[in-house]
């Protein structure tokens, strides 16, 4: 780096270089060393704001789940519509932006393997949880402060499973745009939800 950068700028850029580095090997064999030079800062640098490459690998996963809810709720505010209209415009634009963010999906797919690890298992459950609740919300249009339904996981896991298993088609390179929008409507179609 040319020039000194504020703490929290430079722990920005140790997080972009971490998402490059695990998408480009994965978890287990990624240095830190790897990460502080694309960083531009020495190792201990790298220590200073992270104890460890697990909480490293844990605040990417965090500030990666960060995102995609915002992505998602920029996605709902540009829908119109039914709820099953905005809910297919939100989940046919997710899948629009899979190939902007695959390095992203790469990592959270990797995560899954590293479950044994209680931190990084605690972090992927709480992205999960909150995409499921932000589907929650679209579902029963439910505003901020509002308490969900016990039974809110029933259609909105569903949900989630449905973008996991269209999100597993890309990674593997077995995945068509045309014939995912495809099933897209037919699985929002026949979810059991209110048409509001």
């Amino acid at each position: 780096m040319s020039k000194r950068l504020p703490a929290d700028k430079r722990k920005r850029v140790i997080i972009r270089s971490a998402i490059q580095v695990f998408a480009e090997t994965n978890y287990r064999v990624a240095k830190v060393s790897e990460i502080a030079k694309l960083s531009g800062v020495t190792e201990p640098i790298v220590y200073k704001h992270f104890d460890s490459k697990e909480d490293l690998f844990a605040e990417v996963l965090r500030k990666m789940g960060e995102k995609t809810l915002i992505l998602f709720n920029s996605y709902r505010n540009e829908a119109s519509g039914s709820t099953k209209e905005v809910l297919t415009y939100i989940i046919k634009t997710y899948l629009k932006s899979l190939n902007k963010y695959e390095k992203e999906l790469q990592i959270f797919y990797q995560a899954i393997s590293e479950i044994h690890i209680a931190k990084i298992k605690a972090v992927l459950l709480d992205c999960y949880e909150s995409y499921a609740n932000f589907i929650y919300d679209v579902i029963h249009d439910k505003e901020d402060g509002e308490e969900r339904d016990i039974e809110y996981h029933d259609v909105s896991w569903e949900v989630i499973g449905f973008l996991i298993h269209l999100s597993t088609l890309y990674i593997l390179q077995f995945y068509n745009e045309e014939r995912a929008f495809e099933m897209c409507e037919k699985f929002v179609d026949k979810l059991d939800i209110k048409q509001g």
